[in-house]
C-alpha cells in the first residue's frame, strides 16, 4: 500500500485558522476574498473550485440556513466581519437602502465618474432600488441621444431629398439652430437668425 499523505483538517479548524479578532467585536477574515472585499472560504476541498463568502458560511453553521431571497447585512459595516451576531438576513432592497444611509459606503462614493458631486439637487436616489446616480450625467446623456438622433433624422431626410424637419437641430428652412445662428428669446423660444436675416431683406424690398 502506498502511503497516505496527511489528513485533512475538519472544516471548523480550518475556518478558524483564517479568522482573527477586530475591533468593535468584529472577527474579521483574514484569507482570500473577492473583487469587493467580501471573504471566500472552500468548505470542501474535494469538490474543486466550489466556494462559498465566508461570512455566510459562519451565519450558517450558528443560525441555519439563509432563507430563500434573502441577503446577509453586515450591522458593523465590515465586509471581512464573520461574526454571526454581526449579520441580518433582510431583503436585497433593504440591504441596498441600508448601504445607502452607511456613511462608511456613501464615503466611496462622493463623487461620480465624471466628477459631479453627488449631493444635494444633483443626487437621485431610486425609490425602489435605492441606487445613487448624477443627475448632471443624466442630462449630459439625454442631450446627447436627442442630438444624435436629430442629427440622424436630418442626414436620412437630406438623402433622401427632402427638406429637414423642424426640430432642436434646424429650422423649418434647414438652417443648422446652433452658435452665432441661434437665438433664444425671453419666453424661451428658439429663433433662426439666418431666416429672420431674409425676412428682414425680404420685407425692406417689398417696402
Amino acid at each position: 500500500m502506498g502511503m497516505r499523505g496527511p489528513k485533512a483538517k475538519p472544516v471548523a479548524e480550518r475556518f478558524a485558522s483564517k479568522i482573527a479578532p477586530g475591533k468593535n467585536g468584529c472577527i474579521e477574515w483574514q484569507a482570500g476574498t473577492n473583487s469587493v472585499g467580501y471573504g471566500v472560504f472552500h468548505p470542501n476541498t474535494t469538490t474543486g473550485n466550489k466556494r462559498e463568502y465566508a461570512h455566510r458560511w459562519a451565519y450558517e453553521q450558528r443560525f441555519g440556513a439563509i432563507p430563500d431571497g434573502l441577503h446577509l447585512d453586515h450591522l458593523c459595516r465590515n465586509t471581512l466581519c464573520v461574526n454571526p451576531d454581526h449579520l441580518e438576513p433582510v431583503t436585497p432592497r433593504e440591504n441596498i437602502l441600508r448601504g445607502v444611509s452607511s456613511p462608511a459606503k456613501n464615503a466611496r462614493k462622493e463623487k461620480c465618474q465624471h466628477g459631479h458631486l453627488l449631493s444635494g439637487d444633483n443626487l437621485y436616489i431610486n425609490p425602489s432600488t435605492g441606487h445613487r446616480s448624477c443627475r448632471e450625467c443624466s442630462r449630459d446623456r439625454d442631450r446627447a441621444r436627442q442630438a444624435a438622433r436629430s442629427s440622424r433624422n436630418r442626414q436620412a431626410r437630406i438623402e433622401s431629398g427632402k427638406r429637414p424637419r423642424f426640430g432642436n437641430v434646424d429650422c423649418p428652412r434647414g438652417h443648422l439652430l446652433e452658435g452665432k445662428n441661434l437665438y433664444i428669446n425671453p419666453r424661451g423660444s428658439r429663433v433662426c437668425l439666418e431666416c429672420t436675416r431674409i425676412s428682414y431683406h425680404k420685407n425692406k424690398k417689398v417696402n
